[in-house]
């Protein structure tokens, strides 16, 4: 029978210890930096989705301005010849209506502004999950250093 030296013992369950303490702190980091690419991919998808929305508003918009455009010149000269044939003089029923259609516009300018102070390009919920992940990766990092 061999005999155990004793500190060779506890100096080989020591290294099993720091062994098993350094698979589980580098399991741990894969986990987080697996974590963080997926909240890489989560980002992207997040931006593509927003600039998918961006160019078809932008698109649509595009047309509807055309439409509006076009159909509010036409209403504006027929409102126009309507009152002319009123009785008021052409410059005054020009004034009228170009009176209105500046206050119309006037309004749908403040509601746009009003709508797009809620609305943010930034990625929020993505970058929160990727901020939560590099401080839990930082604290993992800390608790190995030392």
């Amino acid at each position: 029978m061999v005999p155990i030296d004793p500190h060779e013992m506890a100096r080989m369950m020591a290294d099993d210890t720091d062994q098993s303490f350094l698979h589980i702190v580098r399991s741990t980091q894969a986990e987080l930096v697996g974590q963080l690419g997926q909240d890489a991919r989560l980002l992207q998808a997040e931006v593509k989705a927003k600039a998918s929305t961006i160019g078809s508003a932008g698109l649509l918009g595009l047309g509807a301005f055309a439409l509006l455009a076009t159909s509010m010149a036409l209403a504006s000269t027929a409102l126009i010849l309507f009152l002319i044939s009123l009785g008021l003089a052409p410059s005054l029923a020009a004034l009228i209506v170009a009176a209105a259609s500046g206050i119309l516009g006037a309004a749908c300018l403040l509601r746009m502004k009003s709508l797009l102070k809620e609305w943010t390009p930034v990625p929020h919920r993505t970058l929160t999950a990727v901020s939560e992940d590099l401080a839990a990766l930082k604290k993992a990092m800390a608790n190995v250093s030392s």
